[in-house]
């Protein structure tokens, strides 16, 4: 009989330490068979915390968006892990502030950074500019422009 399970991280895992990972699995007789991940994990904090039930409720509920893998509370906060390819960050976030406007009020933190097309997509939503793209983000030129190494 082959048993499944799934596990989660806080953080994301370097490559050194996915080897470790999976030498530790293996000691319990797991395989690895994938390490896929959600592109977006969001930590949303209300000021009031009333409305972490709520908020929670419209982004676990069975209405929520496709791209809304998972959300839980997390103490004072809801963490929501989105697949922005199949619902817009920008989306996310109006629903966010839609479900708070009664108590409105938040802080938002990427718990991973966004990538350039995610980053991109989102400024061009909230900037009404739909035709932003990464050769636009000041972050793609700075490494060079200061020396770095990519």
């Amino acid at each position: 009989m082959k048993r499944l399970a799934s596990v989660r991280f806080e953080d994301g895992l370097e490559r050194n330490e996915r080897g470790a990972a999976a030498r530790t699995l293996a000691s319990a007789v797991a395989v690895v068979t994938s390490w896929s991940h959600v592109p977006v994990a969001l930590r949303v904090v209300p000021d009031a915390p009333r409305m972490l039930e709520p908020l929670l409720a419209c982004l676990s509920g069975p209405g929520r968006p496709t791209g809304i893998v998972d959300a839980r509370r997390d103490d004072d906060a809801v963490v929501v892990e989105i697949d922005a390819a199949r619902t817009p960050l920008a989306l996310v976030l109006a629903i966010v502030d839609t479900e708070l406007e009664r108590a409105p009020g938040r802080t938002i933190e990427a718990l991973q950074p966004l990538d350039d097309a995610t980053l991109t997509a989102l400024a061009g939503a909230l900037l009404g500019e739909p035709r932003v793209d990464a050769s636009r983000l000041i972050e793609t030129h700075l490494g060079p422009l200061l020396g770095a190494t990519p």
